[in-house]
């Protein structure tokens, strides 16, 4: 298993240097990687109030996953998305080498988002 770094570089959007007061929640990040390693599969969840630090904890699991040889695809949630179902996901799919086209007449012949959702799930 990779070893968790507390150190953020090279990021543009984080700040670099040593996380403080994170070594409970990186030494989570770590557990879960212990747990699939063992073939167990586990989610983090990162709650808090804006400006905590939650972004730079992502990239420290981010770059760890990468260093153990896991592929890593995310999605960013935008006001203009909250009535598109499953976009956070098909922005994952994307990243992960899926399609980005959508053509909106087939999934509205095939049932619109129930199809789109069928079609995701059918991907992975």
């Amino acid at each position: 298993m990779a070893e968790l770094s507390h150190t953020v570089a090279g990021s543009h959007d984080v700040p670099s240097g040593p996380l403080l007061e994170r070594d409970d929640v990186v030494g989570a990040i770590a557990e879960a990687f212990g747990l699939l390693e063992r073939g167990t599969g586990t989610a983090l969840f990162l709650v808090g109030a804006a400006g905590i630090g939650k972004t730079s904890l992502i990239n420290v699991a981010e770059r760890s996953a990468q260093a153990a040889g896991f592929t890593v695809a995310g999605a960013v949630g935008s006001p203009m998305e909250t009535r598109l179902p499953f976009g956070l996901l098909s922005q994952a799919i994307v990243a992960l080498g899926g399609s980005d086209v959508e053509d909106v007449v087939e999934l509205a012949r095939l049932g619109g988002q129930p199809a789109r959702f069928y079609r995701t799930f059918r991907w992975l």
